[in-house]
């Protein structure tokens, strides 16, 4: 099971991948949500307005973010780098010089190194194409050795072998 928690949960893409992820048996299971649109925190409801918030709250089992958000994703991804939050993150264009930047970025407290992932594809994409690309990811993730050779990974659906990484 992975827990996972979704930034930008109230836009039609990150509402579309909550509703897939409440309905997947056994793959996924919902942890939290952000938006900046949410009134107020609702820990009972898992909702929050910002990631530090949910991050600060969030102590139980790990999870993944899946960040649908285009906006200032780049400066989320740093945050999740922080944390020592492994994510998918939606995003476009970003150059070699950021992942290095975000490559140096780790967990200071607990000195924890946490793959961060760029996807241009998961706000491209249908929510349920870019729930099969989410699915393929973390079973990625989750089949790599404990050590990653690197910490962030750019548009990496277009460079893994997919054949049979749809489960």
């Amino acid at each position: 099971m992975v827990y996972v928690g979704i930034v930008g949960a109230l836009t039609s893409r990150g509402q579309n991948l909550v509703q897939i992820i409440k309905k997947s048996t056994g793959v996924c299971k919902l942890l939290f949500t952000v938006d900046s649109e949410y009134q107020a925190n609702d820990i009972g409801k898992g909702e929050y307005r910002t990631v530090d918030e949910a991050a600060a709250v969030q102590f139980g089992p790990s999870f993944v973010v899946i960040d649908v958000m285009e906006e200032g994703y780049k400066e989320r991804a740093k945050l999740y780098r922080f944390y020592g939050i492994p994510a998918i993150v939606g995003g476009a264009e970003i150059s070699e010089q950021e992942i290095t930047t975000l490559e140096k970025g780790y967990n200071t407290r607990c000195r924890t190194f946490a793959p961060v992932i760029i996807e241009p594809s998961l706000i491209t994409e249908a929510a349920q194409t870019a729930f099969n690309a989410i699915r393929k990811i973390l079973k990625w993730i989750y089949t790599q050795p404990v050590k990653f050779e690197k910490q962030v990974y750019y548009n990496l659906l277009s460079k893994i072998n997919l054949s049979g990484a749809t489960s």
